[in-house]
């Protein structure tokens, strides 16, 4: 029986060992089923072709062939059928019109830019990106040359890669290559979604959909969003479908819809009128005061109001004056005197010799004060000149008895540029 069970084992190790050497004609055809999109990886085949020249120097040749020629034949096979794609959906109107002419010879412009190195990039990718890539090219019309020659790039870059590191550290290549192929992932997909966000909100601003991020918020954008992204798509690529991290998840969304929320700038049309003052930000009035020979109207914003500040009427900047402090509520009409402010004073050039001060006031939260304002600047009602970034305060101080009637009182919601905050009689 012992006898039996070493000759069979023997027999079958013989067997095994005879059909490596079809494992090139495996590997080709297998990276071909994969350029059709049967889930068949290409860095596992080009591993385990890397294995089997190691343990025989004869398949070494004959393996890089069989894979370099199914690599090249698989992502042509991908790449014209994102080329069939085209052809019919293309001819659907709302895809039609988020692809027009304009965006699709600039993304062909930059895949001819940068195609090559983000072909490299893909190649250590895992989770079927590559196809992705390749269709993608098919799909929005990179000429096929030129497809083709980034794709043999790459390729020679990838397969001598994997080769290499097989060689030097056998099967336990595996793991750095996957670490090294996610973190890759991550920022491949940091760029893709950004590219999508920036289409899908030109798509919906153009047609009145969807205010624009202003200028001054564009650097917490750009790193609180990628962020974000970055942890959404590593919950969604690793963590999903365990509760915890589809309740992550969804925070991380809400979160990121915040942030872009927060920064937005809403397009507002400023009806000129020389008699009156309009609201120099959005929020609600906490308190409106006569004391001092001075009108003092406080705003409080919440962290879900537009930020923007804008100017009353058209004036001159007088003075523009940065005040240190602390970071009390903002709620508290006592943080006007005591938190971190910036107070700019105007003279009105329509009502001479008038001169009124906005206050821009920090809070609890809000740590930094944006003002593009300065002293000599001659600026138009309803004009941008600053933010200030979270929960904060804003204050108009008018002098009194110049005939100014005040217009708003305690609770009323304003919106900056809109809201008629004081109207002179004459």
């Amino acid at each position: 029986m012992t006898i039996f069970m070493v000759l069979t084992s023997a027999s079958l190790f013989e067997s095994l060992h005879s059909l490596i050497y079809y494992y090139p004609i495996f590997a080709f055809v297998a990276l071909l089923l994969a350029g059709l999109n049967v889930p068949f990886s290409e860095d596992i085949i080009i591993i385990g072709g890397a294995l089997i020249a190691q343990a025989d120097d004869t398949l070494i040749l004959p393996c890089i062939l069989a894979i370099y020629l199914g690599v090249a034949v698989s992502d042509s096979v991908s790449y014209f059928l994102g080329r069939l794609a085209a052809r019919g959906t293309i001819k659907i109107k709302a895809i039609k019109s988020v692809l027009n002419n304009r965006y699709t010879s600039k993304l062909q412009s930059n895949l001819d830019r940068h195609g090559v190195l983000t072909f490299i990039a893909c190649r250590f990718i895992p989770f079927g990106v590559r196809n992705t890539l390749f269709m993608s090219s098919g799909f929005f019309g990179l000429k096929y040359r030129r497809f083709l020659l980034f794709d043999v790039i790459s390729s020679l870059i990838s397969v001598n890669t994997l080769f290499w590191l097989v060689f030097i550290f056998g099967e336990g290549v595996e793991r750095p290559l996957y670490i090294a192929g996610v973190a890759l992932f991550v920022v491949v997909a940091f760029f893709v979604v950004s590219e999508i966000i920036s289409l899908l909100a030109k798509a919906l601003r153009s047609r009145g959909a969807l205010p624009r991020i202003t200028k001054y918020g564009l650097p917490q954008v750009a790193v609180f969003s990628g962020v974000l992204i970055c942890g959404i798509v590593l919950f969604a690529v690793f963590l999903i479908p365990r509760p915890w991290a589809i309740a992550a998840e969804a925070v991380l969304v809400v979160l990121l819809i915040w942030v872009l929320s927060f920064f937005r700038d809403p397009t507002r049309k400023v009806i000129p009128d020389s008699n009156v003052l309009y609201s120099p930000c959005d929020g609600t009035v906490t308190d409106v005061v006569t004391e001092g020979g001075a009108i003092l109207i406080s705003v409080f914003l919440s962290l879900f109001n537009v930020h923007i500040n804008r100017v009353p009427c058209n004036a001159n900047v007088c003075r523009v004056e940065y005040k240190r402090g602390q970071f009390r509520n903002a709620m508290d009409p006592e943080s006007a005197r005591i938190n971190e402010s910036n107070e700019i004073e105007l003279t009105m050039t329509d009502r001479p010799p008038g001169t009124i001060i906005v206050r821009q006031v920090s809070g609890a939260i809000a740590r930094r004060i944006v003002c593009k304002a300065k002293t000599g600047d001659i600026l138009k009602q309803g004009r941008r000149f600053g933010m200030i970034k979270f929960g904060s305060r804003t204050e108009l101080i008018v002098p009194d008895g110049t005939g100014c009637k005040v217009c708003v009182k305690p609770g009323d919601k304003v919106k900056a540029g809109l809201t008629v905050f004081c109207r002179y009689e004459s």
